[in-house]
Protein backbone atom coordinates (compact mmCIF):
# COMPACT_ATOMS: atom_id res chain seq x y z
CA UNK A 1 0.00 0.00 0.00
CA UNK A 2 2.87 2.34 0.84
CA UNK A 3 4.46 1.73 -2.58
CA UNK A 4 1.22 2.62 -4.36
CA UNK A 5 0.82 5.79 -2.30
CA UNK A 6 4.40 6.85 -3.00
CA UNK A 7 4.01 6.14 -6.73
CA UNK A 8 0.82 8.23 -6.81
CA UNK A 9 2.53 11.09 -4.97
CA UNK A 10 5.46 11.07 -7.39
CA UNK A 11 3.08 11.02 -10.37
CA UNK A 12 1.12 13.97 -9.01
CA UNK A 13 4.26 15.99 -8.44
CA UNK A 14 5.61 15.22 -11.90
CA UNK A 15 2.38 16.12 -13.74
CA UNK A 16 2.72 19.94 -13.55
CA UNK A 17 6.29 19.76 -14.81
CA UNK A 18 5.18 17.78 -17.83
CA UNK A 19 2.47 20.34 -18.61
CA UNK A 20 4.73 23.39 -18.22
CA UNK A 21 5.74 25.50 -21.18
CA UNK A 22 8.81 24.32 -23.07
CA UNK A 23 12.03 25.68 -21.62
CA UNK A 24 13.85 28.56 -23.19
CA UNK A 25 16.38 27.56 -25.80
CA UNK A 26 19.70 29.14 -26.74
CA UNK A 27 18.05 30.82 -29.72
CA UNK A 28 15.62 32.56 -27.35
CA UNK A 29 18.54 34.02 -25.39
CA UNK A 30 20.29 35.10 -28.60
CA UNK A 31 17.13 36.81 -29.82
CA UNK A 32 16.64 38.43 -26.41
CA UNK A 33 20.19 39.76 -26.48
CA UNK A 34 19.50 41.26 -29.90
CA UNK A 35 16.24 42.80 -28.64
CA UNK A 36 17.99 44.36 -25.65
CA UNK A 37 20.74 45.84 -27.82
CA UNK A 38 18.12 47.45 -30.05
CA UNK A 39 16.18 48.76 -27.04
CA UNK A 40 19.30 50.18 -25.40
CA UNK A 41 20.28 51.95 -28.62
CA UNK A 42 16.77 53.30 -29.25
CA UNK A 43 15.96 54.29 -25.65
CA UNK A 44 19.31 55.69 -24.69
CA UNK A 45 21.35 54.39 -21.79
CA UNK A 46 19.65 56.49 -19.10
CA UNK A 47 16.12 55.40 -19.99
CA UNK A 48 17.27 51.81 -20.51
CA UNK A 49 18.79 51.75 -17.02
CA UNK A 50 15.72 53.40 -15.52
CA UNK A 51 13.59 50.69 -17.12
CA UNK A 52 15.70 47.65 -16.23
CA UNK A 53 17.60 48.88 -13.17
CA UNK A 54 20.80 50.77 -12.57
CA UNK A 55 22.79 47.66 -11.74
CA UNK A 56 22.99 44.85 -14.30
CA UNK A 57 20.39 46.45 -16.55
CA UNK A 58 21.42 44.53 -19.65
CA UNK A 59 21.38 41.18 -17.84
CA UNK A 60 17.92 41.92 -16.43
CA UNK A 61 16.70 42.93 -19.86
CA UNK A 62 18.01 39.71 -21.42
CA UNK A 63 16.41 37.60 -18.68
CA UNK A 64 13.03 39.28 -19.18
CA UNK A 65 13.19 39.17 -22.97
CA UNK A 66 14.34 35.53 -23.03
CA UNK A 67 11.00 34.57 -21.53
CA UNK A 68 9.23 36.86 -24.02
CA UNK A 69 11.13 35.35 -26.96
CA UNK A 70 10.30 31.81 -25.81
CA UNK A 71 6.63 32.80 -25.68
CA UNK A 72 6.89 34.41 -29.14
CA UNK A 73 8.51 31.27 -30.57
CA UNK A 74 5.87 28.95 -29.10
CA UNK A 75 3.02 31.19 -30.27
CA UNK A 76 4.54 31.54 -33.74
CA UNK A 77 4.91 27.77 -34.10
CA UNK A 78 1.27 27.27 -33.13
CA UNK A 79 0.13 29.96 -35.56
CA UNK A 80 2.19 28.37 -38.36
CA UNK A 81 0.73 24.92 -37.65
CA UNK A 82 -2.72 26.41 -37.94
CA UNK A 83 -1.80 28.29 -41.13
CA UNK A 84 -0.26 25.16 -42.66
CA UNK A 85 -3.48 23.25 -42.07
CA UNK A 86 -4.10 19.59 -42.77
CA UNK A 87 -5.55 19.54 -46.25
CA UNK A 88 -3.39 19.12 -49.36
CA UNK A 89 -4.62 22.49 -50.64
CA UNK A 90 -3.69 24.38 -47.46
CA UNK A 91 -0.27 22.70 -47.35
CA UNK A 92 0.36 23.61 -51.01
CA UNK A 93 -0.59 27.24 -50.31
CA UNK A 94 1.71 27.21 -47.26
CA UNK A 95 4.64 25.90 -49.35
CA UNK A 96 3.93 28.49 -52.03
CA UNK A 97 3.99 31.30 -49.48
CA UNK A 98 7.09 30.19 -47.53
CA UNK A 99 9.00 28.25 -50.17
CA UNK A 100 8.73 24.66 -51.26
CA UNK A 101 11.78 23.48 -49.36
CA UNK A 102 11.94 21.45 -46.22
CA UNK A 103 12.32 24.59 -44.12
CA UNK A 104 9.02 26.29 -45.01
CA UNK A 105 7.73 25.79 -41.48
CA UNK A 106 10.93 27.25 -40.01
CA UNK A 107 10.65 30.31 -42.26
CA UNK A 108 7.07 30.83 -41.15
CA UNK A 109 7.99 30.58 -37.46
CA UNK A 110 10.97 32.90 -37.89
CA UNK A 111 8.93 35.56 -39.68
CA UNK A 112 6.08 35.40 -37.17
CA UNK A 113 8.48 35.51 -34.20
CA UNK A 114 10.36 38.49 -35.62
CA UNK A 115 7.14 40.38 -36.22
CA UNK A 116 5.95 39.71 -32.66
CA UNK A 117 9.30 40.77 -31.19
CA UNK A 118 9.19 44.01 -33.18
CA UNK A 119 5.71 44.72 -31.82
CA UNK A 120 6.91 43.99 -28.28
CA UNK A 121 9.91 46.31 -28.66
CA UNK A 122 7.69 49.04 -30.09
CA UNK A 123 5.28 48.68 -27.16
CA UNK A 124 8.19 48.92 -24.71
CA UNK A 125 9.59 52.00 -26.46
CA UNK A 126 6.19 53.71 -26.45
CA UNK A 127 5.66 52.83 -22.81
CA UNK A 128 9.07 54.22 -21.84
CA UNK A 129 8.33 57.49 -23.62
CA UNK A 130 4.92 57.72 -21.95
CA UNK A 131 6.40 56.99 -18.51
CA UNK A 132 9.14 59.56 -19.03
CA UNK A 133 6.52 62.17 -19.86
CA UNK A 134 4.31 61.07 -16.95
CA UNK A 135 7.23 61.29 -14.49
CA UNK A 136 7.94 64.79 -15.73
CA UNK A 137 10.48 67.15 -14.31
CA UNK A 138 8.55 69.07 -11.68
CA UNK A 139 8.44 68.14 -8.03
CA UNK A 140 4.67 67.64 -8.19
CA UNK A 141 4.79 65.34 -11.22
CA UNK A 142 7.59 63.26 -9.67
CA UNK A 143 5.63 62.97 -6.41
CA UNK A 144 2.52 61.85 -8.30
CA UNK A 145 4.61 59.31 -10.23
CA UNK A 146 6.06 57.92 -6.97
CA UNK A 147 2.58 57.73 -5.46
CA UNK A 148 1.29 55.77 -8.45
CA UNK A 149 4.24 53.40 -9.06
CA UNK A 150 6.06 53.42 -5.72
CA UNK A 151 9.14 55.24 -4.60
CA UNK A 152 11.59 52.41 -5.17
CA UNK A 153 14.33 52.24 -7.71
CA UNK A 154 12.14 50.09 -9.95
CA UNK A 155 9.20 52.53 -10.18
CA UNK A 156 10.04 53.51 -13.75
CA UNK A 157 10.36 49.84 -14.72
CA UNK A 158 6.96 49.10 -13.16
CA UNK A 159 5.44 51.90 -15.20
CA UNK A 160 7.02 50.67 -18.44
CA UNK A 161 6.06 47.07 -17.76
CA UNK A 162 2.45 47.95 -16.95
CA UNK A 163 1.99 50.17 -20.01
CA UNK A 164 3.80 47.82 -22.41
CA UNK A 165 1.69 44.88 -21.26
CA UNK A 166 -1.52 46.86 -21.73
CA UNK A 167 -0.40 47.89 -25.24
CA UNK A 168 0.38 44.27 -26.15
CA UNK A 169 -2.95 43.03 -24.81
CA UNK A 170 -4.97 45.49 -26.86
Amino acid sequence: MLKITMALAVALLAAPAALAAPPAQAVDRQNATRDCRVLRADMGTATFRATYGQQSAFRRCVRQWTAEERSNRVNAAQACRTERGTTPESRAAFRAKYGGGANAFGKCVSQARRAEAAEDREATMNAAQTCKAERGTTTESKAAFRAKYGGGANAFGKCVSTLAKSQNDS
